[in-house]
């Protein structure tokens, strides 16, 4: 571009006009230090100038000085791309007030040749912070959608049913194996939809740049506003910065409290004893087989097998209702007596079997045992009668004994005192009790 030293002047009037313009006006020289040669008041209004001094000394008086340091370089090749096809450009970019704020602005300008030979930019500016900033908003949640229905797997779907057309998003052909349909959707369309026939369907796929997180789910339970606890279900993306770190993390919360303590009613139902609420026979070996096989050769453990004395000649002389009670009492006794993390468990009729891991002194645990077989059961419909209990026990140090292997000694320790006269317990004898 030729350079000559004239620039192109503003008449007076068209000074007034350019004054009242609903944004900024400037002019500066295409070429050599881009040197300012106009600027209108909004111009000055927009960088927060008083008056023209203020606004050479901020800018240096070129166009290269509007533009904040860090877009100066891809601005400049923006507009060089621009004007290689035509004469007009359209930039953003940061600009810094005097008073140190960063704005955003849209610059719409038109390369013009004067007549004496010489190019200048001819430039209109306007503030669009709210604008980029409204924007980047719409961006980022567009992009927190797509992320989070990429984690759930879902369909997302928009039924316009005046125009009769469907916007399909998300993971349909993922999830079912093809294609979306219009009778997919049909079904969901209003009744007073006019020509169903003509239903427009539109598939919107995702770009797959978010398939590049780290996707985790926690179940975590979260305490509302009255104390209750409600079950919850998080799913996390995690996005990876250029450091190596997270730069981002998006998540989502379901509300996955009935479903969950449905599962757990449901699961509860398999592994507790209906009537008594504490372990079946199933559960309890499964547990207690885990206990078995994590426990350290230093660690103590117990099982004990017990039942009611006489429990069938108790049911048949006063029912089963009272029979039903009696091993609702074992079973509260048994949990009152044992610790919170011993495994309880009733494993058919009468029989209940509990066991013991970490017992570091043995001498206390039989006499809680003591205390319970001797413990005499009440039930308010029957004045008077005697309910105890007969148990065996079996006991080591290490897990050398299987868990039929202690099952077995504890049953035939219950035997013996079966035979003994009841009301009472044995330790197997090759555990020297």
């Amino acid at each position: 571009m030729p350079s000559v030293p004239d620039t192109p002047s503003v008449p007076e009037p068209s000074k007034k006009y350019l004054s009242r313009m609903p944004g900024g006006f400037f002019i500066y020289e295409a070429d050599g230090d881009e040197k300012i040669t106009y600027v209108n008041e909004n111009v000055l209004k927009l960088f927060r100038c008083r008056d023209m001094e203020a606004f050479q000394a901020l800018t240096g008086g070129s166009f290269r000085g509007m533009v904040h340091p860090g877009d100066l370089e891809r601005v400049e090749s923006e507009i060089m791309a621009q004007i290689a096809s035509d004469t007009y450009d359209y930039v953003e970019y940061r600009i810094c007030c005097q008073d140190g704020t960063v704005l955003w602005v849209e610059d719409y300008g038109r390369l013009v040749e004067e007549e004496n030979g010489k190019y200048y930019f001819y430039v209109f500016l306007v503030d669009a912070t709210e604008k980029i900033r409204l924007r980047k908003l719409v961006n980022r949640r567009d992009h927190l959608q797509r992320v989070l229905t990429t984690l759930a797997n879902d369909v997302d779907f928009d039924i316009h049913c005046k125009d009769c057309t469907i916007d399909v998003y998300g993971c349909f052909e993922q999830r079912f194996g093809r294609t979306p349909r219009k009778k997919d959707f049909i079904p969901f369309m209003c009744e007073n939809c006019e020509k169903k026939g003509e239903v427009k369907l539109f598939v919107h796929s995702y770009p797959m740049e978010e398939q590049s997180f780290d996707k985790e789910e926690q179940d975590v339970v979260m305490v509302d506003g009255e104390g209750n606890n409600l079950w919850t279900r998080c799913q996390i993306a995690h996005f990876k910065g250029k450091d190596g770190g997270f730069d981002r993390k998006i998540g989502r919360m379901l509300d996955t409290h009935e479903q969950t303590m449905r599962e757990i009613y449901y699961r509860q139902g398999a592994e507790k004893d209906c009537l008594t609420g504490i372990y079946n026979r199933r559960s309890g070996e499964r547990l207690i087989k885990r206990r078995l096989k994590s426990m350290e050769q230093t660690t103590s453990c117990m099982m004990i097998m017990l039942d009611v004395d006489g429990f069938k000649m108790l049911n048949d002389t006063y029912g089963h209702p009272f029979g039903d009670n009696i091993l609702l009492q074992v079973a509260c006794a048994l949990q009152s007596t044992f610790r919170k993390n011993d495994i309880c468990a009733r494993i058919g009729g009468d029989e209940f079997m509990v066991f013991l891991e970490d017992v570091r002194d043995k001498g206390v645990c039989l006499k809680r045992l003591q205390q319970l077989v001797t413990y005499t059961l009440q039930d308010e419909s029957v004045e008077q009668y005697n309910v105890t209990l007969s148990a065996g026990v079996s006991y080591q140090t290490g897990s050398k004994l299987s868990y039929e292997e202690m099952y077995r000694r504890a049953d035939e320790a219950l035997y013996e005192a079966k035979r003994a006269g009841k009301r009472s317990f044995r330790v197997y004898s090759e555990n020297d009790a």
